[in-house]
């Protein structure tokens, strides 16, 4: 597995592989059953997955196009295009969603970065994030094979640290929506309601650092948020 892998909503089934020949991982019947399939989307960057109410396997992604439970994309599951410059850009973070007031709904927030682009004095390769922006998916279009309905709606623009967090918010419904900004000690929070997304709000704290990498996990049992940075 590469990139960071996130889930919502925790499928029993999962998708990893480098795009030559992907292993498909089953859960479901309370042991590990692993098999193989195609098209095989190249993992090598991200991936992420959700699944439905009873655990199944919806959505999933390599971060490049969204497939389905059938491993076929999506009906404009190409989330990965809009712009010729896209083609310098990495996707590192990419999550699903779901929607909190209609569960016919998923999203879909993702980060861009371009790897030659740098803002780092003290390292001069590292490459910062320029964009964050979300997508919907319709989870009963097609037949209930799914499609994407909105598409490349910015969040932000500005330099960003690889790596988002997602974390459910207290009241058990919308979502905190987590970034770091780069060099700074800036987070930046935007929050999913029924009524879209918000923010974004900031909050400052530790110490700057011109580091690319950051990994992050939230632990409900503490509340609290731990981050690895390399």
């Amino acid at each position: 597995m590469a990139g960071l892998a996130h889930a919502q909503h925790t499928p029993k089934q999962w998708v990893f592989g480098a795009g030559i020949s992907n292993n498909f991982l089953d859960f479901s019947g309370g042991t590990l059953n692993v098999s193989s399939c195609s098209p095989a989307p190249n993992f090598a960057f991200a991936s992420a997955g959700i699944g439905s109410a009873d655990s199944s396997l919806r959505f999933y992604t390599n971060g490049l196009a969204i497939y389905n439970r059938q491993h076929q994309k999506i009906i404009d599951g190409d989330v990965f295009t809009g712009n010729p410059n896209y083609v310098k850009y990495y996707v590192d973070a990419i999550t699903f969603l779901p929607h909190p007031g209609d569960t016919s709904k998923t999203y879909i927030i993702q980060q861009a970065i371009d790897s030659t682009y740098t803002t780092c004095p003290i390292i001069p390769l590292a490459s910062a994030l320029l964009q964050l922006r979300y997508s919907i998916i319709d989870n009963n279009a097609n037949n209930g094979q799914g499609a994407i309905i909105s598409k490349h709606n910015v969040l932000l623009n500005a330099d960003f640290n690889m790596g988002l967090l997602a974390v459910k918010h207290g009241n058990g419904r919308d979502w905190w929506i987590i970034v770091h900004r780069f060099n700074m000690n800036l987070f930046q929070r935007f929050l999913l309601t029924p009524n879209g997304i918000t923010g974004p709000t900031a909050q400052y704290y530790g110490t700057a650092r011109c580091t690319p990498y950051w990994s992050w996990r939230y632990s409900p049992l503490t509340q609290k948020v731990v981050g690895f940075i390399g």
